[in-house]
């Protein structure tokens, strides 16, 4: 009597499959990711125990510096132009990022606020920077 043979398949994972596509995620990643960072204006912001700010959309900012004066994109905001801006943020549907300085007055920050509701914005972001939960020794 003739036993048929049986073949055993090699069942190990090849790696270099996984690599290739390691690779190509990190060169998209790599690719399509963008920082930006605001110039010229210096704010400090106020520290916070936990901040759920995530500036992903850097066009909707409006930040104000101790003196009160408005920025966007880097350039002084009027009082006339800002109305204008805010309305372009409504129309968009997009929330409005404020950035204001530690030391800015608080009438400051709330005429913006009141003026961004009245131009239809209907969420408002109020940037801060995270503490340092480490103690230094």
């Amino acid at each position: 009597m003739k036993f048929e043979r049986q073949i055993e398949e090699d069942t190990r994972l090849g790696i270099t499959p996984l690599i290739d596509i390691v690779f190509l995620l990190l060169i998209f990643l790599v690719t399509t990711s963008h920082f930006d960072q605001a110039v010229g204006i210096t704010v400090t912001l106020p520290k916070t125990q936990s901040s759920n700010y995530n500036a992903a959309s850097k066009r909707n900012i409006i930040v104000i510096d101790k003196d009160g004066l408005l920025y966007h994109n880097g350039a002084v905001l009027s009082e006339k132009g800002l109305p204008d801006i805010l309305k372009g943020f409504a129309q968009a549907s997009s929330a409005l990022v404020v950035e204001a300085d530690r030391d800015t007055a608080y009438g400051k920050v709330i005429e913006l606020m009141d003026m961004a509701r009245n131009s239809g914005i209907s969420s408002i972001v109020m940037a801060a920077q995270r503490k340092d939960t480490k103690k230094k020794r």
